[in-house]
């Protein structure tokens, strides 16, 4: 009686099979080269919103310099299951372009947390100050729902201040 012999895996079908459904699979991955391509300038901001990259926005002040960034104490720090994160600060600062400055910084670190941030809402309250009043606000959508969330365009910043 002749023994028959067993095919190696590798000449099976539904080995081949496997293979072709993971590499499918693995070609509609994260593509992580598009903030490159954004650093670069090889994206606009229609594909940068696309992405859900954050876009950085410099603030100037009237002497045409870039605003410097205060000073700052995060004193809560929330993410709640929509998604929207929620920061409160505290700064000795009363400078508009400053205050903006941190609006916009701030919105960035809750988009670096790299959690499943949709919109950030940012308050920002005066350093040693007992009233509960804000100096300013701010909030920004990173993807569709934060955009519903907010009503404020993806990569945008809607900045309001308090000061006189």
């Amino acid at each position: 009686m002749v023994a028959s012999r067993k095919k190696s895996f590798y000449k099976k079908w539904w080995f081949w099979f496997v293979v072709i459904v993971i590499v499918i699979i693995g070609s509609f991955g994260n593509n992580s080269n598009e903030a490159a391509d954004l650093v670069k300038g090889n994206l606009n901001e229609t594909s940068a919103a696309e992405a859900q990259i954050p876009i950085k926005a410099a603030v100037v002040n009237s002497s045409g310099t870039e605003a410097a960034l205060p000073e700052f104490e995060i004193i809560k720090d929330e993410l709640n299951d929509a998604g929207i994160s929620h920061l409160t600060l505290v700064t000795a600062s009363k400078d508009k372009k400053e205050l903006e400055k941190l609006v916009q910084h701030a919105s960035e670190l809750a988009f670096d947390k790299g959690e499943e941030v949709q919109s950030v809402f940012v308050y920002i309250l005066e350093k040693d100050n007992t009233s509960s009043a804000y100096l300013a606000t701010g909030k920004k959508a990173f993807t569709n729902k934060g955009e519903a969330q907010t009503n404020v365009k993806i990569g945008e910043v809607e900045f309001k201040s308090n000061l006189e």
